[in-house]
């Protein structure tokens, strides 16, 4: 189970790391400079956090917690970006950094104590191929969804929905843990 929790929340946050310096030229009026700049906000956390938050979360035991947390944030972040276009997308952004912190780190820590020892790189291969398969597929309808409607409001949703998706996947993880 806790392969299968990290595969929707790895798409919504690379899916949209790849359209979002397009999405803030066009949907905010940024600049080519602003939103290449509020674009690698999403990678600010991660940078600075990543070893820190997971050591907390491993000497806590709270990992679940953690991930259930920042799959909360996604959610709102989500919800603040199609629901308050005119409020700045930083804020935001930095939810979806602290999403992109906590989640990989924690949750792929958690795979050797889901999965025997001897299929670890089964594990981990699986799990790269259901990424790129969704990074591959979910590219082609992100760019599908805005030549048809000229808005990335329809793959924003998408992405939305995915991480209630994932918040519900590790809220249940967390409800059979306990």
């Amino acid at each position: 189970m806790c392969v299968r929790v990290l595969l929707p929340h790895a798409q919504v946050f690379h899916l949209l790391g790849n359209f979002l310096p397009h999405i803030l030229l066009t949907h905010w009026g940024m600049t080519f400079a602003r939103s290449g700049v509020a674009s690698s906000l999403m990678a600010l956390l991660p940078a600075l956090l990543s070893p820190l938050l997971g050591y907390l979360a491993d000497s806590s035991g709270r990992q679940l917690e953690a991930c259930l947390t920042a799959a909360l944030a996604t959610c709102l972040a989500y919800a603040l970006l199609l629901l308050a276009p005119a409020v700045t997308p930083v804020l935001p952004i930095l939810l979806l950094s602290m999403g992109t912190t906590l989640i990989p780190t924690v949750s792929l820590a958690l795979v050797p104590l889901c999965i025997p020892s001897d299929a670890y790189g089964l594990a981990y291969g699986s799990m790269e191929v259901v990424d790129s398969l969704g990074l591959m597929m979910g590219n082609y309808v992100f760019g599908v969804l805005f030549k048809a409607t000229h808005s990335y409001i329809p793959g924003m949703a998408g992405l939305a929905g995915l991480s209630v998706v994932g918040l519900a996947l590790f809220g249940t993880l967390l409800w059979l843990d306990t």
